[in-house]
């Protein structure tokens, strides 16, 4: 039986004086797209439109920025046109800053009101289901009440223009839907209550 450590401390004992090789990983990664899509500058003045349209100009706003998500996004989809680039990192975005809204003491008061923060995830779960047509109806949808929540529109339209039945996109859901493993997939959403 090997060396059994508990905590953080015994660990870095256990490390201290030691010398690491540490492989060359590019070979890894060969595969992997090196490039940022030449259209960041263009992304980068879109994203700071949609970051000041969540945030009042502050310290949010300004590590929101400092986190360069045009950057990130141009890295991570070097290849996409520019608006599947843009609802990409918009995605992203969204992600973030909506996880901040119920885990962020500093930004936040959700944190520590259950109620408020349950209304704000059901509310949001709500305008994602009507913004992707889930349903299947469209219809003018009422603004909810988090600017946060609003800024998913963009990103369910986007997804659910681009996989309307006959699309490529819808037949490659299809598709997926047809494997055995979504099963599992489609229960764990009912149980979270995005599939109804």
């Amino acid at each position: 039986m090997g060396l059994q450590i508990r905590s953080r401390d015994e660990l870095l004992a256990s490390l201290r004086g030691r010398t690491f090789t540490i492989p060359d990983v590019q070979p890894l990664l060969k595969e992997w797209p090196q490039y940022i899509n030449l259209e960041l500058n263009r992304l980068r003045g879109d994203v700071d439109k949609k970051l000041q349209s969540l945030f009042p100009e502050g310290e949010r706003l300004n590590r929101t920025r400092a986190a360069d998500a045009g950057l990130f996004g141009a890295s991570w989809w070097p290849y996409a046109p520019y608006e599947a680039l843009k609802i990409a990192t918009y995605l992203s975005i969204w992600l973030f800053v909506w996880d901040d809204e119920l885990d962020s003491a500093e930004f936040s008061s959700l944190v520590s009101d259950y109620a408020r923060a349950a209304a704000f995830r059901a509310e949001t779960l709500d305008f994602a289901r009507k913004c992707l047509m889930l349903d299947g109806k469209e219809g003018v949808l009422s603004p909810p009440s988090n600017a946060i929540i609003e800024s998913f529109q963009p990103i369910g339209e986007a997804i659910s223009k681009s996989c309307t039945p006959g699309t490529e996109n819808f037949k490659a859901t299809e598709d997926v839907r047809s494997r055995r493993h979504v099963r599992s997939n489609q229960y764990f959403l009912r149980r979270i209550e995005v599939l109804r």
